[in-house]
Parts: C-alpha cells; structure tokens; sequence
C-alpha cells in the first residue's frame, strides 16, 4: 500500500541506448509492459521551482493507473473522473483499441485509489526529510547504500496547501551509477514504502544529480491572481510561463506610446531634433530592460480588486501607464543612484552616466525621467476625483525614498568603513525608507485610488501589511545576498566587500564578542575575498543564519494573521497582500529570462535554460502536454548535460 500519492520522481540522466523522442515506445521494440498488457513510456519534462528550471525524466515506466492518478491529485475529487478520461483519450488517440482496456482499467483502479488517497491524506501533511532514503544497486555485488543525500530544500507553499516539494541533492557513487529511491512513512512504515526509480534501465550522465520527489494531499488547490509558486509540471507549465511572458510583453506594449506622447509635446514647443532623440534615448535605456515586477503589480492589483476579470483596452491602458509612472520613478532613483554610488552597470548594460557623451548630463535626465510622471498623470488623469491623491503619493513616496538613501548614504560610506555607525533601527529605517515604500506600498496604493478604494481605513489597511513586508524582502535579500547560491540567484553577494549596512552584519554586531567585533572591524566592507572569508566565518560563529531563519518565521506568521483579519467590508482585498507574500515567502533571487524562453520554445521547440557568466547552455525537452502546445516539435531537441559545479 502507496503511504503516500507521490507525483513524480525524477532524475537528470540519460538513457542507455534509445531515443527517447519517440512516443510511443514500440511494444515489440522495448517490451514495456505492465500487469495488464499495456506500456507506458518515460516522459520528458521541466519544472519550474522558483523559476529555475531543470531537465528532468521519469526514472521507470509505471502502470498507466498510477501516472493518472499521481497527475491528477492535485485536482479536487469530482474532476478527476474526467480528468483522467481526457488525459487518456488524449494521450493514446493514436491507438484507441490496444489503449481501450488499460483505460478503462485505469478508471476503475483510479477511483478505487481515489477513496485511498483520502485517508492517507491525514499522513501527508508535511515533507520530512527522514522520510527520504537513496540506494543503490538492485541485486548482487551492486547492493548496498551507493549514494547519500547531501541537501534538502524544502518549499512549503503556504497559499498551495496540497503540495510540498523537496529539491534533493545526492552524490552517486563512482561505481554504481544505478541508483533507486525509496520513499516512505514512518519508520515502521518505510518496509511498506514506495519503491520508485529502479536503475536497471538507466544510467546517469554523471556522480551528481538533483533528484526530484513531488507528495500531494486531497485539499483543494488554493490560486490568487499574481502568486508565484510551484506549477503542476504536466498540466500548466507552459501555459503559466507563456501567461507570464504575454503578461509582460502587453505591459512593455504600452510604454511605446507614452514615450510617443512625451516626444510629440516636445515637438509641439518646438524642441530640436538632437534634444528629442536625446530624451527618447534616455527613456529607452533607463526605463527598460528591467524585470517590471513593480508596474505590472499596479495592474495587478486593479485586476483583484474590480473582480479578477479581463481588462478592456481603454482601462488597462490607465492601469497600466500608472504602473509605468512607477518604473519611472524607479528609473530616476536608479540613474541618480548609480551616480553617486559609480556603479559600472545597470541590468546588464553600462550605467547612464557612463554611455559616451553623457557623463553629467545624467543628473538632468534623472530629473526629466521624474517630470515625464506628472506630464502623463496630468494628461490622463486631470479630470478624475482621485487625481491629487495620485500627486501628492508620488510626491509623498519619492521624499521617503530619498530620506531613505540619505542615511544609506551617511551610514555606509564605501571608501570609509564605521561600523559604529550601524545599528539594526537604522537599517530598518533605510530599508523601509528607501525600498518598502516606493516599491510594495506606491503600486497597490495607486491602483486602490484608481478603483475607487480610497479610505484612510484601507489605505492603512495596506500599509501596515506592506511596508513591514517590503522590510522582510529587503532582510531576505541582504540573506540571500551572502547565503544564496549563484547558481539560483544568478549573482554573487558582495554586500560584505561593499560595506553595505544589512541586516547580517547588523544582526552580528548584536551578539559578536571583543574578539569577533575586532575581526569584523578589520575585515568588513574591504575589496578582499579573504577578509569577505573571515566576515562570513564570524557570521557562522554567531548562527546569524539561524537568526534570519527564526526572524522570518515569525514576521511571516504575523504578516499571515495582519492579512487574515483585513476588513474587506468597503472594497479592499486581502488576496492582494496575499499575491504579495506568495512571491516573497522563500523565494530565491533569480533573475528572470521568461521572455528568452519563450522565444527559444517557439524556435526549437524546446526550453532553454542559460546559466550568466558561463558558456554553458542547456536545452531541455518540451513537456508532454503536446495536446497543449500543438507546436511543439519532439524531435528538435537536443541535452547538453550542466558541469558538477551548476548542482554545487
């Protein structure tokens, strides 16, 4: 008996011999076969884990049932029945009369397993890690443990209460690369366990691997408009990335006519040509290029609160140019910014200021990109009651920001390191100063007025939810900062080379002794790897990790219960601070690459996946909704296998 309804387990590897673009397998060819006759192919597909994708497979062939049934557990129990119906027909169309019998048996095995899987609900309620064990070699010399497991990261998706996942990574060992997993309950449970992933027909590409193993339980799937999370691999993956992508790309649409109104009034008081193109350039270089999380929030937000439905033109047009008013706030503290602090790049590119010919022009254009805010706000919105509101927010919000970057910049000077200077009241100013304010609070705020949400109630309804959780965002980056992987966040941390005032080291000047306080003193905010070496050793001392870990517990257990009780009574929606949490909470700080994705998925019909500052690139394989993506070619892909130092 199942202890519990695994969806999938996978494994990066590859197959001995065939190919495995061909589906489906021959019978006669690679004799597959199950209990009843039937053979089910492995599949090939990704999936997205905080937008970090990975190539994954099925380890071993499985009774049509139980692939039904594991693909079909995230959905309540009354779709299931036609759920696996359509997944059947869909899948074997090809060949309706070998399929009809495993069909039919596989409707009537899965409502049997479906009555099962309500009790053992109750033993699912949260991935444990002693639950796990990987072994290696199936029969004689091979038998025995040959891998162990290295790490876990565990994603507890609090708004997708039926799913848990683990991200798993083993070391194989050199002479047995055929591994198999068990995955069972308790300890007295384990002899009863699911046995998955036997090796006898694989081997994989290299020693280290990440492995895989998705549990569901019976609750129903919980969706808010905007929460990122896990996305069941099978059913939504492309269409949730695709989703995304146009989301974004109908956003960036709509710039290219504001930047034309902007143009055609300077025309009309007869600027210069050479002045012209000047300011379109620095609206083109500044203002895009960047992930646009906060403008797409203003529309949103508007969504959830006038319903969830589509927006007609005219209306996500104005949602949308409010949320472009806060990209070009942003763009304006980023040039200014970039200045003070000579950053050599923004996104990639060379700052403003260091494009040839502009140098100190770039004080000017930082103030011509905060003036486009008022010129639009005042051409489309003059007429409405919420008008000044919107004027006096933007106003408010850029003074906090300011505020905010005034003490950054007195704290924490780069070339003359004080850590006396810092304290953990300070850098809770800054952040929430200089980041919550413009960049949780300003887009919901903007889209509450423009919904006709306007009370003081409300509007600090939001407050008292967002800016604490801009705080925690902030916090989390200054952890990831120094505790991330690059390989996930797609950087490396050098908060400690650059003397910034986060909350690590702050956190650490707290508790850290004479001795440690020295060692900080001489090491921090130097451009040395050694001493960035011995700032980290000290923050080990100190358990400063264990620190972050109990901090964000607790402020996302309070953030849970604020957004519980917020009175929705005159309009206002807690789904909107929820959609906020849902991105933050355990997140990792990955740079986004959807809409080079998407466009790679329509060329070669396959993801792809490229790693930044390396040359390595790697081609993953469509999923196996084909019915889904009629476009999709099987057999245009190709797998270039990622280094031991990607899974490290």
């Amino acid at each position: 008996m199942e202890i519990f309804s695994v969806r999938r387990s996978v494994v990066v590897g590859q197959r001995k011999s065939h190919g495995l673009h061909q589906l489906p397998f021959p019978r006669e060819r690679h004799g597959y076969e199950d209990s009843w006759g039937d053979f089910i192919p492995p599949r090939l597909f990704c999936y997205t884990k905080n937008l970090q994708l990975t190539m994954t497979k099925l380890v071993q062939p499985v009774p049509l049932y139980r692939a039904l049934l594991r693909a079909a557990s995230s959905l309540s129990a009354y779709n299931f029945r036609s759920y696996a119906l359509r997944r059947t027909k869909d899948a074997f169309r090809a060949n309706r009369e070998l399929f009809g019998e495993a069909r039919d048996k596989a409707l009537q095995q899965g409502e049997n397993d479906l009555k099962m899987m309500k009790r053992q609900a109750a033993i699912s309620q949260m991935f444990q890690t002693d639950r796990l064990v990987v072994e290696g070699g199936l029969e004689g010399k091979d038998k025995g443990v040959r891998a162990r497991v290295k790490s876990v990261v565990v994603n507890d998706e609090t708004k997708r209460p039926d799913t848990a996942s683990a991200l798993i990574q083993t070391e194989a060992h050199q002479k047995s690369p055929h591994i198999y997993v068990r995955f069972g309950g308790l300890q007295k449970e384990c002899a009863n366990g699911v046995f998955w992933g036997f090796g006898h027909h694989y081997q994989f590409c290299q020693y280290f691997y990440p492995l895989c193993l998705y549990m569901t339980r019976m609750s129903p799937r919980v969706e808010c408009s905007g929460i990122a999370g896990l996305i069941p691999l099978e059913l939504r993956i492309s269409q949730r990335m695709a989703s995304k992508a146009e989301a974004k790309k109908q956003f960036e649409d709509v710039f290219p006519e504001l930047v034309e109104e902007l143009l055609a009034h300077l025309r009309s008081i007869n600027m210069p040509s050479e002045a012209i193109e000047w300011y379109e350039k620095n609206l083109m270089h500044n203002t895009m290029g960047g992930k646009l999380n906060r403008g797409l929030s203003v529309v949103d937000t508007y969504q959830i609160l006038t319903g969830g439905k589509p927006l007609d033109r005219e209306t996500y047009k104005r949602a949308a140019l409010l949320g472009w008013c806060v990209e070009l706030l942003q763009a304006f503290f980023l040039v200014a910014d970039d200045i003070m602090d000579q950053s050599k790049t923004r996104r990639g590119q060379p700052c403003w200021y260091l494009v040839p010919g502009v140098g100190n022009i770039a004080i000017n254009d930082s103030f011509m990109l905060e003036s486009a805010i008022f010129f639009l706000l005042k051409k489309h919105f003059r007429q409405e009651s919420y008008y000044v509101d919107l004027l006096e927010l933007f106003h408010d919000v850029t003074f906090q920001t300011e505020l905010g970057q005034l003490l950054d910049l007195i704290t924490a000077d780069e070339h003359v390191v004080d850590l006396s200077k810092f304290s953990l009241q300070k850098h809770s100013f800054i952040v929430i100063y200089k980041t919550a304010f413009y960049s949780f609070y300003l887009p919901v705020a903007l889209a509450m007025y423009m919904a006709g949400i306007s009370d003081e109630k409300d509007l600090k309804q939001a407050h008292d939810v967002l800016i604490p959780l801009g705080e925690y965002f902030q916090v989390q980056d200054d952890f990831l900062d120094c505790y991330g992987d690059p390989a996930v966040t797609g950087k490396i941390g050098t908060d400690i080379l650059d003397n910034k005032c986060g909350w690590l080291i702050n956190k650490a000047l707290q508790t850290a002794s004479p001795e440690q306080r020295k060692v900080l003193d001489e090491n921090y905010g130097r451009k040395d790897s050694a001493c960035e070496a011995r700032v980290k050793a000290v923050f080990d001392e100190l358990n400063v990790k264990g620190d972050y870990e109990a901090y964000e517990e607790k402020t996302v257990e309070k953030l849970r219960k604020d957004i519980s009780s917020v009175d929705e009574s005159r309009g206002f929606k807690g789904q909107v601070l929820d959609a906020f949490l849902g991105k933050i909470y355990k997140r990792q700080k990955v740079q986004s690459s959807h809409q080079i994705l998407i466009a790679k998925y329509s060329e070669i019909g396959s993801f792809v996946h490229f790693e930044k500052d390396t040359d390595r690139t790697t081609y993953l394989p469509p999923t196996p909704t084909m019915h889904h993506a009629p476009h999709i070619s099987c057999r245009k892909h190709h797998i270039r296998r990622i280094s031991h130092a990607s899974l490290n």
